[in-house]
């Protein structure tokens, strides 16, 4: 199981229905930027797609599963 990034996205459209800047934030961090192009956007998206320095495997799988830290207390004290 893997983990997920959530983002901000803010396109400007101009009167000919084309896009004429935009803005990009990743919700975890903060970080934002300003694009011309969707190529940047892209970039910015890309560039926090890995998971987060406190990103646990086996705790995002226990989540998903609903497995509690007493879960994992009651095993370690069985083992």
């Amino acid at each position: 199981m893997g983990h997920y990034s959530s983002f901000v996205v803010k396109i400007w459209v101009d009167e000919e229905h084309r896009m004429s800047r935009g803005y990009v934030q990743h919700v975890g961090t903060q970080e934002a930027v300003h694009f011309l192009r969707p190529e940047k956007m892209m970039e910015f998206i890309m560039g926090h797609l890995s998971p987060p320095p406190s990103y646990s495997a086996s705790t995002d799988e226990d989540a998903a599963l609903g497995v509690t830290v007493q879960d994992h207390e009651a095993r370690d004290e069985r083992v």
